[in-house]
């Protein structure tokens, strides 16, 4: 017989594997795409003080449908973000390219997002 005949399990089974990682991601795409998401959008310098606390804030569970923004100068990446305080750590939870209102507290930041994400699972 063929030698190749030998390989072709090995084969299958690699072709397998990456099918499902593939598979995988795939899905947690779809979740990402269909699913309830947010943007945290912190603005002032990353290496700030503020901006630090404000990031260890959001990141203190774990939450994967929320996208952070943090830095200068994020207008021109991201649009919706033109017009907002850049004063270090101020930050904006956002649904829809909307932002509410600004806080500066970590603690204040922690309940607007919990409140988002239960108004958002609520509908």
């Amino acid at each position: 017989g063929d030698h190749r005949d030998l390989h072709y399990p090995l084969r299958r089974q690699r072709q397998m594997c990456i099918r499902d990682s593939a598979h995988t991601l795939f899905l947690c795409g779809l979740d990402l795409a269909l699913g309830p998401t947010g943007e945290v959008v912190v603005t002032g310098d990353i290496e700030s003080q503020e901006v630090r606390e404000m990031v260890s804030a959001i990141r203190s569970r774990y939450r994967p449908h929320l996208t952070i923004l943090a830095g200068e100068g994020l207008d021109d990446l991201v649009p919706f973000t033109s017009g907002m305080s850049y004063e270090p750590g101020t930050a904006y939870m956002c649904s829809g390219r909307r932002c509410g209102t600004p806080t500066r507290s970590p603690e204040e930041l922690a309940r607007m997002i919990e409140d988002h994400l239960q108004s958002v699972c609520d509908n």
